[in-house]
């Protein structure tokens, strides 16, 4: 490998490009600053006065972090708390750095936020803190390092649900990897300098600002949804699920052009003189829901006990071109460093085709790790390799249910999408028939094994959504945790061009595959265990207002470790009272509470009810005159 300029001035041309705003995401502005909290507790940034506040968030430690400059700057309060057992603030914020994940683990304070449908914002999260949550929200998300690992419960009418966010990271390229037709001269010092210059910015300005963007739409989705529960939720009372939703995970990648050199034998040197000037970015990612539904019926129709169903969808942005190039076409653009045509060493004229980088192949897999006995395949779409412009992906099945514990009932999961994608096929890496899931989606513009000598004057630098889903089911009621590992994003980047001088074409492609992301997603198929009301008895029936009674609630399945909390209501307090909780102990089903009645002056009735995780049994109560 060449190393062909100094250090002095590649750093000289990678500050150039931060002070231009030439790198993914960068602006001219200073918002790569951090902003912290101080000991007092009110924030330390001197322009917080100025923001209108939308929202509290509480944090247990004093930390500077770009992520909290960003929720800052959108609206949020952070206040330094020693402990919050009554979980009082819209999230709380802990520092991976000053928290163990066993002392996440066992904190009241956490356990507490997000049994209350608090968040949870973990800062430079380990893999050991995401395995830590998986007691509270029956999923962790990778076990790989994170700047910004943010959960929170979603509301529900029935079930339970979890939003995961990640902040964004970069793709990270090895220069080793680069092939081509023609003899290269890769600079490493100077690759290296704008790999580090892109992770830079996107740690600390671009992924802290989409994670706290994500973090305020989430919470404004989860005050939408407290509003109009009912009408939101399609999934029928009774039916025990448990959803997680990874929205909007997302890489980003900057690669910087190639140069010319020489001639008649050209030589491409890598990156170009000035990098800075020439250079493509994009970003590519994947939203992914996971539901875990319960079969509980006594009699269980095709031995189907649970049912996992894994819902892909990825997502590639438009490929950008750099400073000082222009688009020739939708799929084309011309890149010359200085005008459309520039001189090489020999002073000799050549015109650029074509040039610029394009996503060749995507993937996306879901593939099982230890032990997956009792887990078998229900079904997979895509099924088949599809090389046409259209195909079909999405969960379809029935599940049933044993409701309240006395009635049975089915719900049809039907998420099914035919999906038009151009330019794009997609090919089936796995055996689809096992639990063992894998795809690639590969481009057809040109296509992604076209050789050289068939020429390259397109670049597929259109977008593209690629869809997948599997389902899984098991032959009886796993309580225990399962792993997957979880495979995404872009597996091949190639620069494709050609140049004429008059006589016939050169063409030049380097293939470049990056580290696309893969994880260990780490399930809790206890998750959908829990119990749920079943029926309410109230004895006697009818009272004479001034006297008390009692009631008896019983769930469906005895009551788990710590026990199950009930919450009664009575429609009217003036003449029937019960108390706001009550809780069933561990190992058993069922409770009795007391009901104290107060005098009326004509027979009245009122309804006793009790709420065991969204399920409501109610029962009337006659209160008599004396």
């Amino acid at each position: 490998m060449k190393r062909n300029r100094s250090h002095i001035i590649i750093a000289m041309l990678m500050l150039a490009a931060i002070s231009a705003g030439l790198l993914p995401g960068c602006s001219t502005s200073s918002d790569s600053g951090t902003v912290g909290v101080n000991q007092s507790g009110t924030s330390s940034d001197l322009n917080a006065a100025t923001i209108e506040t939308k929202y509290q968030f509480a944090t247990l430690h004093s930390i500077d972090h770009p992520v909290i400059s960003a929720l800052q700057s959108k609206g949020v309060q952070v206040s330094r708390i020693s402990e919050d057992p009554e979980a009082r603030y819209e999230a709380l914020i802990v520092d991976g750095y000053q928290m163990t994940a066993a002392d996440l683990s066992a904190s009241e304070t956490i356990k507490n936020y997000l049994k209350s449908g608090r968040g949870l914002l973990i800062l430079n999260a380990t893999g050991d803190h995401k395995q830590s949550l998986v007691k509270y929200i029956g999923m962790a998300y990778g076990t790989h390092d994170t700047k910004g690992y943010f959960v929170i419960p979603v509301p529900r009418s029935d079930g339970m649900e979890f939003a995961i966010y990640e902040q964004p990271s970069e793709v990270t390229f090895d220069p080793s990897g680069f092939n081509g037709s023609s003899s290269r001269n890769i600079d490493t010092d100077a690759h290296e300098a704008w790999q580090a210059l892109a992770h830079q910015k996107v740690d600390t300005v671009t992924g802290p600002n989409q994670l706290a963007q994500n973090i305020i739409n989430q919470l404004e989705d989860n005050k939408a949804r407290r509003a109009d529960l009912k009408s939101r939720d399609s999934v029928p009372q009774g039916l025990k699920s448990c959803t997680w939703r990874v929205p909007n995970d997302t890489q980003y990648w900057s690669l910087e052009s190639a140069w010319i050199s020489g001639y008649p034998s050209p030589i491409w040197v890598y990156p170009a003189p000035k990098p800075a000037e020439g250079y493509q970015n994009g970003s590519f990612g994947h939203t992914t829901q996971i539901v875990l539904y319960l079969d509980n019926r006594p009699t269980n129709q095709g031995n189907n006990y649970q049912w996992l169903a894994v819902d892909f969808q990825g997502w590639n942005e438009d490929q950008k071109p750099g400073p000082n190039s222009e688009w020739v076409s939708k799929k084309s653009h011309e890149m010359p460093m200085n005008g459309k045509k520039h001189n090489v060493m020999d002073a000799k004229n050549y015109e650029y085709k074509g040039y610029g980088w394009a996503l060749m192949k995507y993937c996306m897999s879901f593939v099982p790790t230890g032990s997956m006995a009792g887990i078998k395949n229900y079904q997979a779409l895509p099924e088949t390799e599809n090389s046409s412009t259209s195909y079909t992906s999405g969960s379809s099945f029935t599940v049933g249910f044993t409701k309240a514990g006395v009635t049975s009932g089915s719900y049809t999961v039907n998420n099914t999408v035919t999906t038009t994608q151009e330019d794009w096929k997609v090919a089936v890496l796995t055996d689809l028939s096992k639990p063992s899931y894998g795809w690639e989606w590969q481009s057809n513009n040109p296509r992604w094994d076209k050789n050289d000598a068939e020429g390259m004057n397109d670049i597929n630098l259109n977008s593209f959504q690629p869809n997948s889903s599997a389902v899984m089911t098991t032959d009886s009621v796993i309580s225990d945790t399962r792993s997957f590992i979880f495979t995404y994003g872009a597996t091949l980047l190639s620069e494709r061009a050609y140049y004429s001088d008059g006589s016939p074409k050169h063409h030049m492609k380097y293939d470049i595959t990056p580290n696309s992301r893969s994880c260990t997603v780490t399930i809790d198929f206890s998750k959908v265990l829990y119990p749920v009301a079943g029926s309410l008895t109230l004895s006697p029936t009818s009272l004479v207002g001034g006297t008390s009674g009692s009631g008896t609630i019983t769930i469906d399945q005895n009551a788990p470790a710590g026990g199950t909390v009930v919450s009664l209501t009575s429609s009217n307090k003036n003449w029937a009272t019960v108390p706001e909780t009550v809780t069933i102990a561990e190992g058993t089903a069922s409770v009795a509470f007391p009901i104290t009645t107060y005098a009326v002056t004509t027979d009245s009735t009122a309804t006793i009810s009790a709420t065991v995780n969204y399920v409501t049994v109610s029962d009337k109560l006659t209160v008599k005159v004396q």
